[in-house]
């Protein structure tokens, strides 16, 4: 009988073994990355020693202790900027010690999905068209913060 757990009470387990140089699979649940990632797939988490770039799907932890995957769609100086796939709001910053692993594959009813040293540069393409708007207002919001909070007023009143 297979015993299903919670990946965020696994974590420790999963840092630990990530740790250690070993590849862990998960099966993952929520909607928050599809395409990418579906509930009932089988995605492989390594070690992120190698360094974590854009676009690359990461597992990390909330402030929460809530057990996350999202892509990676900036990296900034002072952490990462994170979305899920389904998603057209940044989580930031999320700080490199809340990172645990990267995924490096994804698995679908037996068929590969994604594969960290493959990625589909095009479809990643098409998804970031739906984040611009998001990290425009990430980096343009201190800049725009008072013409926003005039507008606000003015629209209210």
């Amino acid at each position: 009988m297979d015993k299903i757990f919670s990946i965020a009470n696994m974590m420790p387990i999963i840092d630990e073994l990530v740790g250690q140089g070993k590849s862990v699979e998960i099966m993952p649940h929520g909607e928050s990355m599809l395409p990418t990632i579906k509930a009932g797939d089988t995605v492989t988490v390594s070690s992120a020693d190698s360094g974590i770039k854009k676009y690359d799907v990461a597992l990390y932890t909330r402030t929460d202790g809530s057990a996350i995957l999202h892509r990676v769609c900036a990296v900034l100086d002072d952490g990462y900027a994170m979305a899920g796939d389904a998603q057209s709001y940044l989580e930031y910053p999320v700080k490199r010690e809340q990172i645990v692993a990267v995924v490096t594959k994804v698995v679908r009813d037996g068929k590969v999905m994604y594969e960290r040293e493959k990625r589909n540069i095009l479809m990643l393409f098409f998804r970031d068209i739906r984040l611009w708007r998001a990290e425009f207002l990430l980096y343009a919001y201190p800049f725009y913060k008072k013409y926003i909070r005039k507008y606000i007023r003015r629209t209210k009143g």
